[in-house]
């Protein structure tokens, strides 16, 4: 029984891994940035803030992380950050046409 436990939580990990691999390409590529400047150390300049707030916005909804995990991942200091990116996701999403666009792909 632990043995099965331990290797479905290895897959469970695995793909939680590569999924995050694939949206942060995938991310980096739609808003033409590396995926190094989506990461919190990228900066602030709103090029950089749009893509990082639709990776927190994806790991947390879509790939089941928690937010601390999210946090760790992208490189932010706590879990409030990643409540804020998460907020400001919801603004873009309503507000900014642009960005809703890169958010449909």
């Amino acid at each position: 029984m632990n043995t099965l436990l331990e290797n479905y939580l290895t897959l469970k990990n695995s793909f939680r891994k590569r999924s995050f691999s694939n949206a942060l390409l995938l991310i980096s590529k739609v808003f033409k940035v590396t995926p190094n400047q989506i990461m919190a150390s990228g900066g602030r300049k709103r090029r950089f803030v749009q893509p990082r707030n639709m990776m927190c916005h994806m790991m947390y909804t879509k790939l089941n992380y928690n937010l601390e995990e999210v946090a760790e991942r992208i490189g932010y200091k706590n879990h409030t950050s990643v409540m804020h990116a998460l907020n400001m996701h919801g603004v873009d999403l309503k507000w900014d046409d642009d960005y809703k666009d890169k958010y449909q792909i």
